[in-house]
């Protein structure tokens, strides 16, 4: 048997003291891993305020599901697999939100939405934040995992869940959009 890290330990010892009901076991996984949570989420909504309730979200949840955690499970590896989910559904309902909301305003005689070149980015910051809002969610979640949570393909699939392959192929398109967008 490998010996487990100083941090995997330590998350292992707060996850038993959180099922045992002990309120520092899951308030110090929280204080952990509340912002890296958050960073990732914004990652994947590109909204602050979206990153924020993705982020509590996701605690919330993986409060509730302490319980049914498998021995063995890395916590935030875990973790990161909960804030995927809770993303994907946030962007999901945003879309369908959106998509209503566009209805209604082109059934009371609203015009049509204005063009890319309409809305040109002032600034290389809002230059790639309109590059990232291009890729799809899932292309988004990929360059999170792998660049900025600097996670290998394989670790990165696991967290998403999906295979690695796919992982892969998502990072290749994210990349050639990207460099498309931002080299023009």
């Amino acid at each position: 048997m490998f010996p487990l890290d100083e941090i995997q330990l330590s998350d292992a010892l707060l996850v038993e003291r959180a099922r045992r009901g002990e309120k520092d076991g899951f308030e110090s996984l929280f204080d952990r891993y509340y912002e890296r949570i958050r960073q990732y989420a914004y990652r994947i909504v590109l909204e602050h305020h979206a990153a924020d309730d993705v982020a509590q979200e996701t605690f919330i949840r993986a409060a509730r599901k302490l319980p049914g955690l498998e021995q063995g499970v890395a916590f935030l590896s875990w973790l990161f697999t909960i804030a995927s989910n809770v993303a994907r559904d946030y962007l999901r309902r945003q879309q369908s939100q959106r998509a209503k909301a566009f209805a209604a305003y082109q059934e009371q005689g609203g015009g049509e939405r204005p063009s890319e070149s309409q809305c040109a980015p002032t600034n290389q910051q809002t230059r790639l934040l309109r590059a990232m809002q291009a890729l799809s969610p899932s292309q988004r979640e990929a360059v999170a995992l792998v660049y900025f949570e600097n996670c290998s393909h394989g670790e990165a699939a696991k967290r998403a869940g999906c295979a690695e392959s796919t992982i892969s192929w998502r990072v290749f398109l994210a990349k050639r959009t990207l460099k498309k967008l931002l080299t023009s």
